[in-house]
């Protein structure tokens, strides 16, 4: 069942961010890896997130109530960031996107998890390793997931994920792959980060300083 969430604020200033009342998921890529249709496919919502086949549309920290109506409790902040790399965007505009990015990801209290969007097509490079050693200093959970899954024939999926985690130093079980066309994965994906909250709460819960 599809996530039920809303578009909540828009931030050119991490100052103007909303208070970081509970767990927030980053998604994070480069520019046009899909971020918004993901966003758009996890919540069964073709309008919530702006798509577009212009890279860097994305120029703001978006972010989105979401809640799993399933699992009680289950309910998290998600923020869509502008796209990394290429954007056909003003040089001005251009020069805000990275300093907001790293000020959200070095110093955001709330940031819980960081999905890591990388092309199933392409080869992760050092734009990507850079934000994971960025997330990892500060101990970060973090998951990768493999986008325009369909564009990969079947047999060569697994060999992929194998490559990306190797090429990141990441543990084969953190790769994920998934498809906004034809649906595959989308589903697991939703799990993952249910599981991640869900766990994340009883964590909470069982914490004796509270």
């Amino acid at each position: 069942m599809p996530f039920v969430a809303s578009h909540t604020q828009e931030v050119h200033d991490l100052a103007a961010a909303p208070p970081s009342d509970g767990p927030e998921v980053v998604i994070v890529g480069r520019s046009n890896v899909g971020k918004s249709s993901l966003i758009n496919a996890l919540c069964n919502q073709r309008q919530l997130a702006r798509v577009s086949t212009t890279p860097g549309r994305t120029q703001a920290l978006h972010f989105f109530a979401v809640r799993d109506p399933k699992i009680r409790g289950v309910q998290f902040t998600l923020v869509d960031v502008p796209g990394l790399g290429y954007a056909k965007a003003p040089e001005a505009v251009r020069k805000r996107f990275v300093p907001l990015l790293h000020s959200y990801l070095d110093g955001r209290e709330g940031l819980s998890l960081l999905i890591l969007l990388v092309d199933s097509r392409r080869e992760p490079g050092d734009i990507e390793r850079g934000i994971l050693e960025r997330v990892l200093r500060r101990g970060v959970p973090m998951l990768v997931v493999l986008t325009k899954l369909d564009q990969v024939p079947r047999p060569h999926r697994e060999g992929r994920a194998q490559q990306v985690a190797k090429a990141l130093d990441l543990p084969r079980d953190s790769i994920h792959g998934a498809s906004t066309l034809s649906g595959e994965g989308i589903d697991d994906l939703r799990r993952a980060l249910s599981d991640f909250v869900r766990d994340l709460n009883l964590r909470g819960d069982d914490d004796p300083t509270d």
